[in-house]
């Protein structure tokens, strides 16, 4: 057995046992917000960028693979402890369970013979600079709560470990190695966090040493270091270099009138979900009853039918979408575009929700389904072409972790104001495609002698 298929296999594993227990995190509606779910999303989009790099022969692999096994340890044994000490959560055995796994799947990293890669990532002595910074900032962004208390606990400082390690080390980990997108979203999602706190309870919040390393992270991210691919293109571009000299190898171009394979996934798992969570959010399983309520708002009544048709409506274009040809333009537009009008309206009613607007305050839990309909009803009518490489395991991965990743954002927290939950919303939009364009490169395509590719079945 090939090593891309033993690290694929045990991986594969992690990543459903990370599913279960950020499900079962976030569906437990804890007082403390998903903690163990908040801290899987980032290893769980590590371990789906860690096999795409795997998949796809391009360096980094192992490294991404272990940083995102051991935050994965991390998260799951301080989510234990935090348990055990405080008090009992119904994902805690999730989190052992999981603990144990990605033990285990280190251990299968460390003793898997890689092959060697042609490619190689170019630094420069500015990277390496910007990589002390981020690891100094980092260690004084988890420090400095914990030394303005006059009691550190440790349950303080397991809570600093799990929030401040996992991000930072996957995002470091992804831009040492050429993918700087990643680091540059968790700097955003950052800022978006402590705008949050500084609008919620003091401006001064803001101006804090988790702010400077939100920065550089997106400065950072924006700039990764280069894979050596990526230099001669460049040489070549700029003139340095002749192009007679390279022979270049086109990655992830399909035919631009293909359906990329990501829209139909994308579409039927958002569809899968978008019923059971429609109807969450309009017949919540929580008594509401107050005497303080404003009245509620006059679209409460007509909302319903919509609602009623729409979850019949948008499932069905998302089968249309995945039975139809992929020759099929005409029909291929017309189910994304009918989909597309009854997610907008479902999005209308979130909009609505976030604003605290009854009875639509638990709309919200709609959003991540929503969105990731937007995605693959889009994506079958622009039919981007650097999706095209993407197959059905990479897309049903990324998609996954990106509905993890906005449903941590939703569940909201101590301070809950809807900047943040937007926020996540859009940041897992982009890890989503993120995700598929790095699983989509240097797959399905066999390269020729005279610098062009074949498609392969």
């Amino acid at each position: 057995m090939t090593a891309p298929r033993i690290l694929g296999w045990t991986h594969a594993g992690l990543f459903a046992l990370s599913l279960a227990g950020a499900v079962v995190d976030i569906s437990s509606l804890s007082v403390f917000g998903p903690v163990l779910a908040g801290g899987l999303d980032f290893a769980m989009v590590g371990l789906v960028l860690g096999m795409a790099l795997v998949r796809g022969g391009r360096p980094g692999g192992r490294a991404m693979l272990l940083a995102s096994d051991g935050c994965t340890m991390i998260v799951a044994i301080g989510f234990v402890a935090l348990a055990v000490g405080q008090r009992p959560e119904p994902a805690t055995p999730f989190a052992a369970v999981v603990a144990i796994a990605a033990a285990a799947c280190f251990l299968v990293v460390l003793m898997t013979r890689f092959p060697p890669t042609a490619e190689t990532v170019v630094r420069s002595r500015s990277h390496r600079t910007v990589l002390v910074a981020l690891v100094a900032l980092g260690v004084v962004s988890a420090a400095t709560p914990a030394l303005s208390s006059s009691a550190v606990s440790g349950s303080m400082v397991l809570s600093l470990i799990v929030g401040f390690v996992p991000p930072l080390l996957i995002g470091i980990a992804a831009w040492w190695r050429g993918s700087g997108w990643l680091l540059a979203v968790i700097g955003g999602s950052t800022f978006i966090t402590l705008g949050n706190y500084a609008i919620a309870l003091e401006p001064g919040s803001i101006l804090t040493p988790s702010a400077l390393l939100a920065v550089l992270s997106v400065v950072a991210g924006l700039r990764p270091p280069r894979s050596t691919s990526s230099v001669v293109a460049g040489a070549v571009s700029a003139g340095t270099v002749g192009a007679e000299a390279v022979v270049a190898e086109a990655v992830g171009v399909a035919p631009t009138n293909g359906r990329p394979t990501v829209a139909v996934v994308w579409a039927l798992l958002g569809g899968v979900l978008f019923i059971p969570s429609v109807l969450l959010g309009r017949f919540p399983p929580v008594l509401i009853d107050c005497f303080d309520c404003p009245p509620p708002s006059p679209l409460a009544g007509p909302s319903i039918w919509v609602d009623f048709v729409v979850v019949v409506l948008v499932p069905l274009a998302a089968v249309v979408l995945a039975v139809a040809p992929t020759s099929r333009p005409v029909a291929n537009g017309s189910a994304a575009l009918v989909g597309l009008v009854g997610v907008a309206l479902v999005l209308v009613q979130v909009a609505i929700g976030l604003a605290r607007t009854q009875p639509f305050s638990y709309m919200p839990a709609a959003a991540p389904a929503s969105v990731l309909l937007v995605l693959g009803f889009l994506a079958s009518l622009v039919r981007p072409p650097w999706l095209a490489g993407t197959g059905r395991l990479a897309a049903l991965a990324s998609g996954l972790a990106a509905l993890v990743w906005m449903f941590v954002g939703i569940s909201g927290g101590f301070v809950d104001l809807p900047i943040a939950k937007v926020g996540g919303l859009v940041t897992g939009g982009i890890v989503a495609l993120a995700l598929a364009w790095e699983g989509g490169i240097g797959a399905g395509l066999t390269p020729q002698r005279d610098g062009t590719a074949s498609q392969t079945a």
